[in-house]
């Protein structure tokens, strides 16, 4: 971390943002096409990019990737039709979100930070404790006319004086992060704020016959930011038998062969090392195992098998319907965050849809690449920042 800020000084940074939401609200259409250019500036950052390798423990292509793909779509129309929503809400608008970022993935903040400023919503945003260079770089990049609206906290997490003054003069809270991190930031946002939880969770996949461009685009979704996200792919269900899963897995394993060497894997942590250890172990004894220089691809044969830890690890089972796929995700509830689908059967609009979840469901090689204003968790973009009233 950069910067270390203590209550008082969170609660006075709360309070000059609020006075900012009136300026904000005026930018323009100039306004909002130096926000693009700026943050099309970032990507390319060199200095970013060599302090994320070492933040981040990823490698130079794999960085790469997480820059460019999550801003591929933050381009002027898009970012015009997010500020379209505002005026309909007239000055039904908050005047302060607070944000918690997680750190699995380090440009989840993106979203979380850029769009209630396009909407004219002042952020007061902590860094995850793991990894604060991204959300204080994107700050620091920020044009001057939004400069004042954000800033960006450092501080370790569960220090109860300086979350409380993080969260107290907002009116919505977003955090994301894990079940403990949510219960704990539920118990002390004030009682006036919407609470907006975003918990971490995991992506699955479904295939119903495929294409060389359906494997491709899948291993593509696994090796993106190692695994780590919760809309990684843990977990591909396809529809056959025995013989099609084996078939989809050695596909895939080629596959990720070939990314193992394009986009090189990060060092693993002991925790995970230990982990992938013993996830291969399980595999091995009662499936099949394709293990590659940076990944495997677990194969799921007479016995239930557990979903792989990430850092490219990945189970292949089959099943003979939409039911099978049901069953083994319906636990997962509101965890299951992406759903992706081989090109054929997501054409047909013929895949599982388990009652309970809300993932982003697509195709195959866009389950790392969301739209910048998808749904995320079944929710608006604008999600509590901008409020209606009936008249």
């Amino acid at each position: 971390m950069t910067r270390e800020d203590d209550a008082t000084a969170i609660a006075t940074r709360a309070h000059e943002l609020r006075e900012t939401a009136e300026a904000l609200r005026s930018v323009n259409e100039e306004d909002l096409r130096a926000l693009v250019a700026a943050m099309t500036a970032l990507t390319q950052d060199e200095a970013l990019r060599q302090a994320l390798c070492l933040s981040t423990g990823l490698s130079r292509a794999v960085l790469a990737f997480g820059l460019e793909s999550t801003f591929e779509t933050f381009d002027l129309p898009r970012v015009l039709a997010i500020r379209a929503q505002a005026p309909e809400f007239a000055q039904n608008r908050t005047q302060l979100a607070a944000v918690v970022l997680a750190g699995n993935v380090f440009t989840a903040g993106a979203r979380a930070l850029l769009v209630p400023l396009i909407l004219g919503v002042p952020v007061l945003a902590k860094a995850s404790s793991r990894d604060a260079v991204f959300p204080q770089a994107l700050a620091a990049a920020l044009p001057a006319r939004f400069q004042p609206s954000l800033h960006v906290c450092a501080f370790p997490g569960g220090s109860e004086a300086e979350e409380r003054a993080l969260l107290a003069d907002a009116e919505v809270v977003h955090v994301y992060g894990s079940d403990a991190t949510l219960f704990a930031l539920r118990q002390r946002a004030p009682a006036h704020a919407l609470f907006v939880p975003h918990g971490h969770g995991l992506g699955v996949a479904y295939v119903d016959g495929f294409t060389d461009e359906d494997v491709a685009g899948l291993a593509e979704d696994v090796a993106a930011y190692d695994q780590r996200g919760c809309m990684s792919p843990m977990e591909v269900v396809v529809k056959g038998g025995a013989a099609d899963a084996e078939r989809f897995a050695r596909a895939l394993h080629t596959a990720l062969d070939e990314l193992d060497v394009r986009w090189p894997r990060g060092a693993l942590s002991p925790a995970v090392a230990t982990a992938q250890a013993q996830w291969r172990g399980v595999v091995m004894a009662a499936g099949a195992l394709f293990e590659g220089a940076g990944h495997a691809v677990g194969l799921e044969q007479a016995k239930t098998l557990p979903r792989g830890p990430g850092a490219r690890n990945v189970l292949v089972s089959a099943t003979l319907g939409h039911e099978g796929a049901e069953t083994r995700w319906r636990a997962l509830g509101a965890s299951l965050k992406t759903l992706g689908v081989s090109q054929a059967c997501l054409a047909r609009g013929d895949f599982p849809r388990t009652r309970g979840t809300a993932p982003r469901v697509c195709a195959l090689g866009q389950m790392q690449r969301p739209a910048f204003d998808a749904l995320a968790d079944g929710r608006k973009a604008h999600e509590g920042l901008l409020w209606r009233s009936d008249s």
